[in-house]
């Protein structure tokens, strides 16, 4: 393309960006409205200007900025701030809605600053006219040149880069705030409600642990007794001793997920070689994936070991080489911290310290033999001792530890194929290319043993693990890493990096942030929530907690609605299943409390009167608790049977 034709494109594009912004101007004038085709207007303005400059300055990259251009480089940049902030007054995108980014509607902002659009399609049309006609800029001075003032800014630029290249801390901390402010405004939107159906239930054991402190015994969980790997409750146990116990689970979600991207940062950049921006990238893709935010939802204990696990490995692969007593040290403690912190964590730490065992072995390594093998001892008997620890039944979630059961391969397989192709699908291939041009084994086998135990109910149905879809998501801070990694080295092409990555991020961002178009797609993905929010901001909620802080002080059996538990537990210290009663009312739950104790609490949207129970002799209605969309009652039954009652 030559000059003349150059000039007279930017000229039809600018000409064009004018009309359009013209009739935007008119329709806004004649209706006093901004409807569907005031805002096409404004896109095709917009887009028609900026390209419009882009020509212009490309042709004349050696003349004088103080020109003629300079107008044009102006309109552009008010044209780019007009359309940002007109959809950002808008409301195109806000904390649980995505709306239509063409043919929206415009408040009074919107239209304002939309106004900013149509004066830069004007400055951008009258120096291209001029650009046309004379076929030269008009200088105002003689220098700098436009290609000279670029150059500045691409040397600024680089030099940047540089500044960040030897630093691996600032990497790790872009990633980590970019990961903590993308998951903690959700906490800031929703004020005091916390994020996650699970989350109120943590905060009631970690005020259980602050009483007892002991972290090898059994505690209540979701209406049963187990035992809990404690490092969360170690962490986090001087908040509840303070009482601050429901505040930290506002904060530590956040941090955590911080923590995590930028551990993912560091792998690739220590581990993958990858270049600053791409380590930079790494921890982007983590913190956007849709599974890693499904875990700081309210998988906290999760979240803490993946966040352990991947320091663990990263440390464990810098390392296996040439593996001191110090070094040794360390890694027991990083491998010892994430056995506690979760079952499926405390699973990849087993197998992946089995693998360093048997290169240290190999390469007669005393430090790293002694130390893996400590490791997969004390992870092999950690394991144990989760597993051992369901000592009751929950009937609401059946037991939670991991353990080998049999499964329904007509029911699970297809939740288990729909979890890895939905939930993973994106992110395999890629890394996939990363896992065999870098084979770092202790990551690839960890990896490959979480997957392959997560398809369990696909591969051998008769001998999968339980709570399958906890082990596919245990791999995801893995995969998204290493599915980064392969994106950088492979899409050498920024444009088809960008693409990727956004097409990667959308389901991230709708769960986050535009969960209006992600309820579709979680409803393929098992025990995922449609978006990251609390489970119910029902102020009934904190008020039956209140009731129960205000008057209960016996052991008296609380039965209650599942949902509605959570809020009693945060209410009772240390209850047993018999006392804090996971259920809905049934004739088979009254008569079974019953059987011990001669009355009870229950705690119910459900009408009792209706139910006509055979073990009930007499009830009163203590509260009733307005909530959204249904009350929420609190009975005082008495019960028929006066046999072994306590």
């Amino acid at each position: 393309m030559d000059a003349s034709e150059r000039i007279n494109i930017s000229f039809a594009l600018s000409l064009s960006a004018f009309l359009s912004s013209a009739y935007a101007l008119v329709h806004l004038l004649l209706t006093d409205s901004a409807g569907i085709s005031f805002d096409y207007a404004i896109w095709i303005s917009f887009f028609f200007s900026v390209l419009s400059t882009y020509l212009e300055v490309k042709k004349f990259f050696t003349k004088p900025l103080p020109s003629t251009i300079l107008f044009e480089i102006t309109g552009s940049f008010l044209s780019i701030s007009g359309r940002i902030g007109s959809i950002i007054a808008n409301r195109v995108f806000e904390v649980g809605y995505f709306f239509p980014l063409f043919g929206s509607y415009y408040n009074t902002l919107g239209i304002e600053l939309s106004l900013l659009v149509i004066i830069g399609s004007f400055l951008v049309f009258f120096p291209s006219l001029i650009h046309a006609i004379k076929g030269d800029v008009i200088s105002f001075y003689s220098e700098p040149n436009i290609e000279v003032s670029f150059s500045t800014i691409k040397h600024f630029w680089v030099n940047s880069v540089a500044f960040f290249s030897n630093r691996l801390i600032l990497i790790a901390l872009i990633s980590g705030v970019f990961a903590f402010l993308f998951r903690f405004y959700p906490e800031i939107t929703y004020g005091s409600w916390l994020i996650g159906w699970d989350t109120p239930e943590y905060v009631a054991h970690l005020e259980d642990f602050a009483a007892k402190l002991n972290p090898f015994t059994s505690y209540y969980w979701q209406g049963g007794m187990r035992h809990i790997p404690p490092m969360l409750d170690l962490l986090l146990s001087p908040f509840a001793l303070i009482g601050k116990a429901y505040g930290i689970f506002k904060i530590y979600p956040s941090f955590a997920f911080g923590a995590l991207a930028s551990l993912s940062s560091i792998i690739a950049y220590k581990l993958y070689n990858v270049k600053p921006k791409g380590a930079i990238i790494s921890g982007l893709f983590t913190s956007l994936f849709v599974l890693n935010l499904r875990i700081s939802y309210d998988y906290q204990r999760q979240l803490l070991g993946s966040v352990f696990l991947l320091s663990f490995l990263l440390a464990a692969e810098m390392w296996r080489d040439d593996i001191s007593i110090s070094k040794a040290i360390a890694l027991v403690a990083l491998g010892v911290t994430a056995s506690m912190s979760h079952e499926v964590v405390g699973f990849a730490v087993f197998v992946s310290s089995i693998a360093l065992f048997l290169v240290s072995f190999k390469s007669r390594s005393l430090y790293g033999a002694a130390s893996s093998l400590l490791i997969a001892v004390s992870s092999f008997f950690l394991e144990a001792w989760y597993w051992s620890g369901v000592v009751s039944y929950a009937p609401s979630i059946g037991y939670l530890p991991v353990g080998i059961v049999p499964s329904s391969y007509g029911i699970d397989a297809p939740l288990v194929l729909s979890y890895l192709i939905a939930g993973m699908g994106i992110a395999i291939p890629f890394s996939l290319y990363t896992m065999n041009k870098h084979p770092k084994l202790l990551i690839n086998v960890s990896t490959i043993a979480l997957l392959l135990a997560g398809i369990s109910p696909l591969l051998a149905p008769s001998t999968s693990v339980t709570t399958w879809y906890r082990f596919l998501i245990g791999a995801s801070p893995l995969v998204s890493t290493l599915s980064a990694v392969g994106a950088v080295e492979s899409l050498r092409d920024w444009r088809a990096l960008i693409a990727f990555f956004v097409i990667f991020s959308l389901p991230g961002l709708s769960f986050a942030y535009g969960y209006n178009l992600s309820t579709s797609y979680t409803r393929e993905l098992t025990e995922f929530p449609y978006g990251l929010v609390p489970a119910s901001a029902d102020c009934g909620y904190l008020n039956v907690e209140k009731y129960f802080e205000e008057n209960y002080s016996s052991k008296v059996p609380i039965i209650a609605d599942p949902d509605i538990a959570r809020y009693v537990h945060l209410a009772v210290r240390n209850p047993t299943p018999s006392e804090l009663i996971w259920s809905y009312p049934s004739n088979s739950t009254f008569c079974y409390a019953s059987s011990i104790y001669s009355e009870a609490f229950v705690v119910t949207r459900y009408d009792i009167a209706s139910m006509n129970s055979i073990c009930i002799s007499s009830y009163t209605l203590e509260e009733n608790i307005k909530g959204v969309g249904s009350s929420i009652y609190i009975y005082k039954i008495s019960f028929e049977n006066e046999t072994n009652k306590s």
